[in-house]
């Protein structure tokens, strides 16, 4: 747990949030962090980056027509 003696401006120390005054507890170590999705391995990966890549160049080519057929128009 955090240490009592804590180095904070006296007004600080007495701020509330909601009338309550906070609480910090400590965080965890990294080791114990939970990673998502490293299950999804080598075909798989590639073909969800290939994909992302490919809708996001799509959209950009779409708003590039947009704006340029706006701009065009005026």
């Amino acid at each position: 747990m955090f240490s009592e003696k804590r180095d904070i401006h006296p007004d600080v120390a007495s701020m509330t949030i909601m009338n309550k005054e906070p609480v910090f507890v400590q965080a965890t170590e990294p080791s114990n962090i939970i990673w998502e999705n490293r299950y999804i391995t080598g075909v798989n990966y590639y073909a969800r980056v290939t994909a992302i890549t490919i809708i996001s160049i799509f959209m950009l080519c779409i708003a590039f027509i947009v704006i340029f057929s706006f701009k065009k128009s005026q």
